[in-house]
This record gives structure tokens, sequence and C-alpha cells, in this order.
């Protein structure tokens, strides 16, 4: 009998903590990593959430999908998703979606069931509860595509782990809670149930207390600024949209079931693209020639794979904001940024290796370095890609049911 696939998207999760690096507490997760194959260096195709779902859900980037920001445009309608491929083998198709997924954007796109709800029904809350007992009762196998949205400001838990105990800050709590609640969901699955879980982005947190309360303050002056149209662009340019740093990019990736060895971890860059592949491997599902991921199979099983540069952009919250669009590639040694419509953006240029705070821009310094990172940016798309935005660009209703959201979630 085929096996049920889960994949788990967590917003906002960093890599860091899913690999233990913090001082949140997740043994459930430090135990379910032995159990499977862990990436540590997977880095997403964008830093706000649209973008990225999309991404994960077709394999492709943005420049191929459509989804550019979390406002503006939906998913091309010619592009298919892993649901498609799920449904076309005999699956049952279920997604569990909250934040900015509202059915507009097209996300539903193969899934027999999409269900969208509000952001304060996590894992703890009665939909959490009951989200067992209906994948108990759903049509097998399936698959089920689930956003948490647990860890997203402004950062979700129970009172029994906002404790020092589990987490300095808020956020590392908010982990230590979900990771309590994941084990009840997922102890609850047939064993032979195939699990993926991932980030769309990553989150950057303060460092301790002090620096979480003033970088409260500071969001809720900008949010006044917003509302009363006060704020300048360089505030957009400064926030989560306009950012591909590292903690923003990197992301959790993590494989469970038959063909991923146990305890494996993985060091290679590999990209949020290359989710689709992957699970279309293991499974033997049928996807589109076109899409940008690889499969990264034969690369937990110790085969020698080439490493792919990944194509990353902050595009912010609006597709008004064009000008001041970041767009760039990454690799293991090198990530390289430009203005994607805006050539006075200054470029910029980071040894990772060296560098990976990313504190000095090389731009000046290494021009032969941007040359050969900008050839392999512009091989990736057309000259027809590079200009377009392909998308379905949302109107009357629906752009403006949208806009309702995403101000209700303080994006606008």
């Amino acid at each position: 009998m085929k096996p049920n696939v889960v994949l788990i998207v967590v917003d906002c999760f960093r890599a860091q903590s899913f690999l233990g690096e913090g001082s949140a507490k997740i043994p459930f997760l430090d135990s379910l990593r032995k159990k499977g194959t862990a990436f540590t260096q997977a880095i997403s195709t964008s830093s706000t959430t649209s973008p990225c779902f999309a991404s994960i859900l077709t394999g492709k980037y943005s420049f191929k999908h459509g989804v550019r920001t979390i406002g503006g445009y939906a998913l091309n309608p010619n592009v298919s998703t892993i649901a498609k491929a799920f449904k076309d083998a005999g699956y049952h198709t279920i997604a569990e979606v909250t934040g900015p997924l509202l059915e507009e954007v097209n996300m539903g796109s193969g899934f027999d069931d999409y269900n969208f709800r509000e952001t304060n029904q996590t894992l703890y809350s009665d939909w959490g509860e009951n989200l067992a007992a209906k994948l108990a009762a759903s049509k097998k196998p399936y698959f089920l595509f689930l956003h948490l949205w647990d860890l997203h400001r402004p950062r979700y838990m129970t009172k029994e782990f906002n404790k020092p105990k589990y987490g300095k800050i808020a956020y590392e709590r908010s982990v230590s809670c979900m990771d309590s609640y994941l084990q009840k969901l997922l102890s609850s699955l047939d064993k032979d149930t195939v699990i993926v879980i991932t980030g769309d982005h990553g989150e950057k947190i303060p460092s301790n207390k002090g620096e979480e309360y003033f970088n409260h303050l500071c969001i809720g002056f900008y949010a006044v600024l917003r509302r009363f149209g006060l704020s300048k662009k360089y505030c957009e340019r400064e926030s989560h949209g306009f950012d591909v740093s590292e903690d923003v990019i990197k992301i959790p990736l993590f494989f469970k079931g038959t063909v991923f060895p146990k305890g494996k971890v993985v060091g290679q860059q590999v990209g949020q693209v290359d989710i689709v592949p992957t699970i279309a491997d293991a499974l033997g599902l049928k996807l589109d020639s076109d899409v940008d991921g690889k499969s990264l199979v034969p690369l937990t099983q110790g085969k020698n794979v080439e490493e792919k540069p990944v194509f990353i952009e902050a595009c912010g919250i609006k597709i008004a904001s064009k000008e001041s669009w970041l767009e760039g590639i990454r690799t293991s040694k090198w990530k390289y940024l430009h203005g994607a419509f805006n050539s006075e953006i200054p470029k910029q240029l980071y040894d990772l290796e060296n560098d990976p705070e990313e504190k000095n821009n090389l731009a000046q310094k290494e021009t032969s370095v941007v040359g050969k990172m900008r050839t392999k940016l512009e091989s990736l798309k057309s000259a027809k890609q590079r200009k377009e935005l392909v998308g379905k660009k949302l109107e009357g209703a629906d752009k403006k049911k949208l806009e309702e959201r995403l101000r209700k979630l303080g994006y606008l």
C-alpha cells in the first residue's frame, strides 16, 4: 500500500532552531532527526511567505511560478503543483494553511481539500488537537500539506512553555512548545508515513530579552507610521521582506521515509526548489519537466552530486515596491545581490566561508567574482523572464480580500 505523506512547512522556522543550536528545548525533533536525513544548508528562494510556498509546491523559482510578493499576484494557473502529482497517483490531497495563503492566491491547485484557518488556530488549539482524528478519518493514502504559524509573531505558545527554561526569548519558547505538540501529532500517524519538515523562510531573532523588548517597540513604531502613511521607503527596505541575510534564508530540511538514511546529516548546499523533485523521486511521482530543482535522493545515498547555485530574492510586501527589489544568487562560498529593477541599488558580494555574518561587502574589491556570479544569475532566467511578471494579477474583490488579510496580519 502507498504510504501517507505529510509535508510540514513551519512559518519563520530557522535552520539553527531545528538543529538544536539555541536555548529551545526540542527533545522530539532531536530524536526525529535520528530517524531520517537532515540538511544543514538548505536555502529558501525568498524572505516572505507566499513566494516560498509557491516554490515549495512547484519546485520552480518565482520568475516561473509568478508569485514574487505576498500581495498582488497569485500562482500562475499554468503551473502544476506537487498536489496534482499526488492526485494523479491516487492520493487524497489535503492542505491546512493560514497566514496570507487565501484561496484567491491559487495555492490550492491540485488539492481535494484546501482548508484555510485563522492564525490563532495552532497545534495546541482545538484545531491542532482535532487534526490527528481528522487525518485518521481521511481517505487513504493521503498527502497532507501542513502550514504552521506557531513561530510567527506574536510567537504562539501555552503558558506552560512561556518560561525561561524553555528559551531565553519568546521565539525559542515557541519552538519548544511546537516541539511538544508536533510529537503528539506525528506520533499518532502510521509508522510508515513519509514525513518532510521545512520552513518557508527563516527569521531574525534578538539575542536576549532586552533586545527583544527594543525590537518590539520599533515594530510598533513603524506600524503607527504605516497606518498614517508616514513611513519612508528606506523603512521598507529594512523590513523583513527586503532582507536575504543568512538568518532569513537558511531553513530546516528533513526527510523521513524508507529511501532516506537514518541519522544522516548533509552539509552541501541545497535549495527549496529541490523539495518537490525529491518527494517525487522517492515516491515515483510524475512532475513537469520544467522544474528548477533536482532530486536530493542520490545525495542522501552518498553519491557525488554537483552543487547548484540557488536563486534568491527579496521583494517585500507589494508589487508596487519593485524599485526596492533585490535578487541574487548563493553558493556555499559566495552570495551576490543586486537591484532586480533598480541599478542604483549597490551591488553586494559576501564571502560566506570567511564572513558568515555578511559584514564585509566585497563587491568593489572582487569585481571578477561579481562578474562570474552575475553571469550565473542571468543564466537562470531568459531575457523575457528578467523583465516580465508572469503571475496571475489579482483584481477587484480578490485583490481587496487579500489586502484586508495582509492588513489584519500587520503587513499593511
